[in-house]
């Protein structure tokens, strides 16, 4: 599932999150971030920008965790940021980018950023899933029970090896709507 030059740093990056060393882990999925955006795509097989941003969203989680919320918000920004410049997105790389954009409106409200900040991230997290939806009723993106089941084995796959946060897992309309809905019922922005 992952290329050898990846795959150790990762393994010991989860393995020293598991036993609570923050530093250690932060150290090992840095790196292994960093190499895996060295390696060509093709290197990465199936859903590559999916594999990278998932590597980001673990070292982000841990960095978090580990109280540094500044430079979690940086790795999730960039992350989001290689995601919206990839070209031929799979369905579940967009998806992707609606989980990210969610979470950095969350962390924009809870880290006391402008408002600007989080508004931007949470408009950009419900348009984008607007228009997956769309593209999905108009047959763009594939939506046969085949491919949701491999899809399905892949993505426990990839989730297993990198133990991502639950918000991850978030593809309904629902989270997005609601946070932008709250966002504008806060600053007073109800119409």
């Amino acid at each position: 599932m992952w290329p050898p030059e990846v795959r150790g740093d990762l393994r010991a990056g989860i393995k020293a999150k598991n036993q609570g060393d923050l530093n250690l882990s932060e150290r090992f999925l840095h790196r292994a971030l960093d190499t895996a955006l060295a390696l060509p795509l093709e290197t990465l097989s199936n859903d590559p920008h999916l594999k990278l941003s998932g590597i980001a969203i673990a070292l982000a989680g841990v960095l978090e965790e580990n109280g540094k919320p500044q430079a979690a918000y940086d790795v999730y920004a960039s992350a989001l940021q290689r995601l919206r410049a990839a070209n031929g997105l799979s369905g579940r790389e967009r998806l992707r980018t609606v989980g990210v954009a969610y979470k950095l409106g969350e962390m924009a409200g809870m880290y006391q950023q402008s408002t600007e900040e989080e508004e931007r991230w949470l408009v950009y997290a419900v348009e984008e899933m607007l228009r997956i939806l769309r593209d999905e009723q108009l047959g763009s993106v594939p939506s046969s029970s085949a491919t949701a089941e491999r899809t399905e084995v892949e993505k426990q796959w990839i989730l297993s090896d990198l133990e991502l946060p639950s918000w991850v897992d978030k593809t309904d309309v629902v989270s997005p709507l609601q946070a932008l809905g709250a966002f504008y019922n806060r600053t007073g922005r109800q119409e």
